[in-house]
């Protein structure tokens, strides 16, 4: 029997009296993870949950829940529960995930150096090892320390991003189209932020995508490329969903994958955030956890769980690549608000019962299917995906 510790930060350790928006991907993430694992019959799950959630969060009856109600519980509970299990997927913001990492003592499915989780936990860290790549392809970037005064903006031309090393969503993110908004910027990125440095980055306008990466060592087992689902309302940048597979790049990216892992080794799964524009593939962070993506790739790769679990603990002598690449349908996972949801047929919603938004999964055969879709749902189509559809 495999023990699998399963932990997702926001609803292990909620207290408050509100719940965030970001914990509805939070628990999009455990619930799909759990679910995916629980059909592997060698496979015994356990969880942590804040004991706030436990009537409002729907999970299978056959996962050993751990109820906490602290953060410093939480915490405990990472320490005593890891040291009796064989691996772990731990889901967290940048910074928690580095404590979280820190303190797990059984494998963590991720970069099979937990040094390196930590270091692609933050977004400057994360530049400076892809520095160490040859042939992958950057934003230029510019590093700028609290209080201190900046005198480089003129090597970068708007327009630009200003983001913290350590958040995640969009949080703390503004798009700046003039010098003369960047003071404001810079502020809004500092209050989201527990660290005294920031990036500013050239914004590369394309089309906005992420590679979930599934194998071991050097070994891929898989790769499943996504279309990102992106706001810029005002500047400001919000996630909302997501579109897979995106096969039109599969090789190119497979490629950068390749150079990726064989540099740093990874033992399960890694996400990577790109930006494709003129059919160039440019690195924006890698994410060293499982992401908000797997929501719709556990409709799209069948034996999900499996491939997780097997990549976790070296058994990947297969990949699916052909699988992935000769997917013939587009698999939609969106928020959106609760009075949307019966104006579409969906494969699954996820919800939570005191939020407002409401995570639809759907199935479609054609781009003007899709777009159908989401004018039902009220969604706002990127400029970026009618490009990439050619409509």
């Amino acid at each position: 029997m495999i023990h699998a510790l399963i932990t997702e930060y926001f609803c292990a350790t909620f207290q408050d009296d509100e719940l965030p928006e970001i914990a509805l991907e939070g628990y999009a993430m455990l619930r799909t993870l759990i679910e995916s694992l629980c059909k592997i019959r060698s496979v015994k799950i356990h969880t942590i949950i804040s004991k706030k959630l436990l009537n409002i969060l729907e999970l299978p009856n056959n996962v050993n829940i751990i109820e906490v109600c602290s953060e410093d519980e939480f915490l405990n509970k990472i320490d005593v529960v890891s040291k009796t299990c064989d691996l772990a997927y731990l889901i967290a913001p940048p910074n928690e995930l580095s404590q979280i990492v820190s303190l797990t003592s059984c494998s963590v499915c991720s970069f099979k150096d937990k040094n390196y989780v930590i270091d692609f936990s933050n977004k400057l860290k994360t530049i400076e090892n892809l520095y160490t790549i040859d042939d992958v392809k950057i934003p230029k970037t510019l590093v700028v320390r609290k209080n201190v005064e900046f005198h480089e903006l003129l090597k970068l031309k708007p327009p630009l991003i200003v983001k913290p090393v350590d958040n995640t969503g969009g949080i703390g993110q503004k798009i700046i189209t003039k010098l003369d908004e960047i003071s404001l910027a810079i502020d809004y990125a500092f209050r989201n932020t527990s660290r005294n440095i920031i990036l500013i980055q050239e914004f590369i306008n394309g089309i906005h995508a992420s590679i979930s990466v599934i194998g071991y060592d050097d070994r891929i087992i898989c790769i499943v490329p996504n279309i990102q689902l992106l706001t810029f309302q005002d500047n400001y940048v919000k996630y909302f969903g997501g579109i897979t597979p995106l096969t039109k790049y599969y090789d190119t990216m497979l490629n950068i994958v390749q150079k990726i892992v064989k540099r740093f080794k990874i033992q399960g799964y890694i996400g990577i955030d790109i930006v494709v524009k003129d059919n160039d593939v440019y690195i924006i962070e890698v994410n060293p956890r499982i992401t908000t993506s797997i929501i719709g790739i556990d409709k799209v790769v069948n034996n999900l769980g499996e491939f997780l679990i097997k990549s976790c603990i070296g058994q990947v002598d297969f990949e699916i690549h052909d699988k992935i690449k000769n997917f013939k349908k587009l698999i939609y996972f969106v928020k959106t608000r609760r009075n949307h949801v019966n104006k579409v047929e969906s494969l699954y919603q996820i919800s939570i019962k005191d939020l407002d938004e409401i995570f639809i999964i759907g199935q479609v055969s054609n781009v003007n299917e899709l777009f159908s879709t989401f004018t039902k749902l009220n969604i706002q189509i990127p400029n970026y995906l009618h490009r990439l559809m050619n409509v």
